[in-house]
């Protein structure tokens, strides 16, 4: 990459997975199974590291005395604004979109690659099985253990 250009990794992961594995500049659009935040959405505590197992008893918020639970989106709840607007801005300049080991039916991270390609972006699913429905806006499916084609892909053998 040229040094005008930059990478944006969008995951789904709540487990900091791409951080261990040395990625940078990661939106965890679902959050961060190692963060605290309190359950209530009125508390002003700001989500934090937390390495405690909690197996004792609930982990009660210090501020409001609210349950506190995983810094993670659950079914129904919606995305961290912060991270929405950051992948939706990176979507927008995009003109490489990846999506690698997704069926791509799951919302709303199943409409970036409808915003990547209106951006213009070359568009590419890395499956082991073909996507199920086919989704027009992906261009070109590349099929096979994502470690075997990202290599190929850039040139990097």
């Amino acid at each position: 990459m040229s040094s005008n250009q930059q990478f944006t990794l969008i995951t789904q992961n709540i487990d900091r997975f791409h951080q261990r594995a040395g990625s940078s500049n990661v939106l965890e659009i679902q959050g961060n199974a190692h963060r605290t935040q309190c359950s209530n959405l009125s508390c002003s505590l700001m989500p934090y590291s937390d390495s405690e197992p909690h197996d004792d008893a609930l982990p009660i918020c210090q501020m409001c005395g609210s349950t506190l639970r995983p810094d993670i989106v659950l079914f129904g709840e919606q995305l961290p604004v912060k991270e929405s607007w950051l992948a939706k801005r990176s979507l927008r300049d995009c003109d490489l979109f990846i999506a690698i080991g997704t069926s791509g039916t799951v919302s709303p991270a199943s409409s970036f690659v409808r915003s990547a390609d209106y951006a213009g972006s070359r568009t590419i699913p890395i499956n082991l099985e073909p996507m199920e429905p086919k989704t027009p806006d992906f261009k070109e499916e590349y099929l096979g253990y994502a470690e075997e084609i990202v290599p190929l892909l850039f040139g990097a053998i």
